[in-house]
């Protein structure tokens, strides 16, 4: 990460504050925003061609098989996916499961 200030030659004080920063793989807890739903995931290896899949389903304890895929692709420049659809109020629970590689880690 870099912070600076869009003055060159100029200084002062910058602060960060970051909760929960770890390594490797992650999906972050999916957001809502009006008719939105938007799951983002974190960590994969930048512009390395590693796909991964986004799989949901209404029912955590469904065995792996049968959950669908929604989303497969590859990560972005800075290791990133986010992907965004419809989101469907009657769908009273949604479950994600995320998958890569072991070379996207």
């Amino acid at each position: 990460m870099l912070v600076s200030s869009l003055d060159p030659g100029t200084g002062g004080e910058y602060s960060l504050a970051a909760n929960g920063l770890s390594d490797g793989l992650r999906i972050c807890p999916p957001a809502i925003n009006n008719t939105t739903l938007s799951v983002i995931g974190i960590g994969g290896v930048a512009n390395a061609g590693a796909t991964f899949v986004l799989s949901t389903a209404t029912n955590l304890l469904a065995p792996a098989g049968l959950w669908t895929p929604i989303y497969t692709n590859q990560f972005d420049r800075i290791g990133l996916f986010n992907y965004t659809n419809v989101s469907y109020p009657a769908l009273l629970q949604q479950y994600f499961r995320f998958r890569a590689p072991p070379d996207a880690r």
